[in-house]
């Protein structure tokens, strides 16, 4: 089988596609009013409380237990200072028992003075 070289003319014409004809731009079809992105509200969330329904419903959301009972006590403890003013803190130095055995740390001493098996002390 033999193929011969063929050199086309400068002016020709090559199509990009052999669809050519029967391709028609989208850009050109589609009008104005659907390029433009329509913006959307936020949708409702079913969570949030709906304000007409608790009116009507008489709906009245009152403090927590924990904001009634426990924060009450904290702010009357807080202002009031039923107990006095607050310890001044003091820092406490902590001893290595590595250095010198005589010297215990503070939590020894606790450990000590209650009779408490620790685990490490049982086996």
């Amino acid at each position: 089988m033999h193929m011969e070289r063929v050199v086309l003319p400068d002016d020709w014409f090559i199509p990009e596609t052999i669809q050519k004809q029967s391709f028609r731009d989208p850009w050109k079809m589609i009008g104005r009013e659907l390029l433009r992105v329509k913006v959307r509200g936020k949708p409702e969330d079913n969570l949030d409380p709906n304000p007409k329904e608790r009116e009507i419903l008489r709906i009245r959301t009152g403090k927590s237990e924990y904001e009634d009972a426990i924060g009450k006590t904290g702010d009357f403890v807080m202002k009031e200072k039923p107990y006095g003013l607050p310890l001044p803190i003091e820092p406490v130095a902590i001893f290595s028992a590595k250095d010198d055995p005589d010297k215990k740390s503070e939590c020894s001493i606790i450990l000590a003075s209650k009779n408490i098996a620790l685990p490490s002390n049982v086996f």
